[in-house]
């Protein structure tokens, strides 16, 4: 993919055919972040910058809360983005290398670009982002 290029959701589903077989023995080279992983990146990376808690422990295992996927974070992203030009900040930067971060300790690569991250369109909300962490990430 070109730098600064979004990677989108339309070739999400874009995988070569392969027989059951081969799907069964190659599904873990092959699958994208699954979406419990994606909305748990997802809420870890807005956790910081949202009034609204998005996580809680269960048994000692960190999961997202049941209200998290509803969460707006458009605006939010927005103003980490501004507050990082004018005041030479890096919350929104921390954002996409907290998520790359994460992704990539789970064995993938996420291919989400800063545009991404602003296009409202795009991502409104938790379930949203966490949408498109799962699209935007390859083993």
């Amino acid at each position: 993919m070109a730098p600064g290029k979004s990677c989108g959701l339309a070739g999400h589903n874009a995988l070569p055919r392969r027989s059951f077989s081969e799907q069964s023995t190659e599904n873990q080279k092959i699958m994208p972040a699954s979406p419990e992983q994606s909305l748990l990146f997802a809420c870890k990376a807005m956790n910081p910058f949202v009034n609204q808690r998005l996580l809680e422990k269960v048994n000692g295992v960190v999961k997202p809360r049941s209200n998290a996927s509803g969460v707006q974070i458009s605006l939010v992203l927005h103003e980490l983005a501004e507050n990082d030009k004018e005041y030479q900040m890096e919350a929104f930067d921390f954002v996409l290398r907290y998520l790359r971060r994460l992704c990539k300790g789970a064995g993938f690569d996420l291919l989400l670009v800063p545009d991404d991250l602003l296009n409202a369109q795009k991502i409104d909300t938790i379930q949203d982002l966490a949408d498109n962490i799962e699209a935007c990430t390859s083993p």
